[in-house]
C-alpha cells in the first residue's frame, strides 16, 4: 500500500473515523496495531508473522533480561534477540548471495533459491534490536506490555521505509493518552504534502530523463552523463525523504511524534506541549 495511492487515501480515512469513534487509550492501541497489520498485509499477509515473530522474541527476552540481573544473563538475552534478528534479516536478503559465492569458491553451481524479499523488513528488524540495546544499556526501562511492543514494532507510517524509530522515542509516547489534535492533524497533513510533492513531482518526474539515460548511456555526451548523475542522486535524495516525511506526517496526524529530518520545503513548528483540546 503507497501512501501517494489512493486505496492508502482511504484506509487512512477509514482508520482516522474509527480513532475518533473509540476512546479508549487501550481500544485506540489495538485499533492502530490491527491498522499496521493491514496496512502490511496489503502487499502479502504472510509476511506478517515475521513482524509477529520479531515482536515476540524481543518482548520476551526483553523482560528475561530485567527478571535476572545477572550481567552474564543480560548479555545473553542480548546476543540472541541480535542473533534472531539478524539471521531473520540475514536469510532473506543475502541466502542467495552467500551461497552462491561459496559455491564458487567450491567450484559448483548454485541454483537460486526463490526467496521473496519482505518490504520493510530491515526497519521492523533494527526497530526490534534498537529496543533489546537500550534496554541492556538501560537507556529505557522493559516495556511489560505486549500490545505497546508489537505496536511499536509494526506501527505503519514508518513500517515499511522509515525513518528507523528507536524504543527511547516512540515507548514513552505509549504511556501517554493518544489524542487527536486539531493542531496536530494540521500539521501533519502540511508535513505529508511536503513529502508527497517530493515524491510525485519531484522524484518521479526526474526519473523520466534519468532513466533514459541510464538505460543506454552510449547515446549521450558526458555533459549529459554528468547531469544524469547528479540528477539521479537528487531523485534517490527526493524519493526517500519524501516517504519519510510522508510518515513524519501520517504518525503527527495519529498523534505520535516521529524523528525530524531536515527538509526546505517544511518551517519549522512547534505544537504546544499543555492546554491542546484532543479528541
Amino acid at each position: 500500500m503507497i501512501f501517494t495511492s489512493l486505496l492508502f487515501l482511504a484506509f487512512f480515512m477509514i482508520l482516522l473515523v474509527l480513532m475518533l469513534v473509540v476512546r479508549g487509550n487501550q481500544a485506540r492501541e489495538y485499533l492502530l496495531l490491527l491498522a499496521s497489520y493491514v496496512f502490511y498485509g496489503a502487499w502479502n499477509p504472510v509476511f506478517i508473522l515475521l513482524i509477529v515473530a520479531s515482536s515476540l522474541w524481543g518482548w520476551y527476552l526483553g523482560l528475561l533480561m530485567q527478571r535476572r540481573g545477572d550481567p552474564r544473563w543480560r548479555k545473553g538475552c542480548t546476543w540472541l534477540s541480535l542473533l534472531l534478528s539478524l539471521s531473520m534479516l540475514g536469510y532473506f536478503k543475502y541466502a542467495n548471495f552467500l551461497a552462491e559465492n561459496m559455491a564458487a569458491m567450491l567450484g559448483t553451481e548454485w541454483q537460486h533459491a526463490d526467496i521473496i524479499l519482505p518490504v520493510g523488513i530491515s526497519f521492523f528488524s533494527f526497530q526490534t534490536m534498537s529496543y533489546t540495546i537500550d534496554l541492556y544499556r538501560g537507556h529505557i526501562p522493559v516495556c511489560t506490555s505486549l500490545r505497546k511492543f508489537m505496536l511499536f514494532v509494526a506501527f505503519f507510517p514508518q513500517l515499511v521505509a522509515g525513518p528507523i524509530v528507536r524504543a527511547t522515542e516512540f515507548l514513552p509516547q505509549l504511556e501517554e493518552k493518544i489524542l487527536l489534535r486539531w493542531e496536530s492533524l494540521l500539521l501533519g497533513g502540511q508535513i505529508f504534502l511536503g513529502g508527497a510533492i517530493q515524491k510525485v513531482l519531484v522524484a518521479d518526474n526526474i526519473s523520466v530523463f534519468v532513466d533514459p539515460v541510464f538505460s543506454d548511456p552510449d547515446l549521450f555526451s558526458s555533459g549529459t552523463l554528468w547531469l544524469a548523475t547528479a540528477a539521479y542522486a537528487m531523485q534517490i535524495f527526493c524519493d526517500f525523504s519524501g516517504y519519510s516525511l510522508m510518515a513524519i506526517g501520517v504518525a503527527r496526524m495519529l498523534g505520535f511524534k516521529l524523528p525530524r529530518i531536515l527538509t526546505c520545503l517544511i518551517s519549522r513548528h512547534r505544537l504546544p506541549n499543555s492546554g491542546d483540546v484532543g479528541i
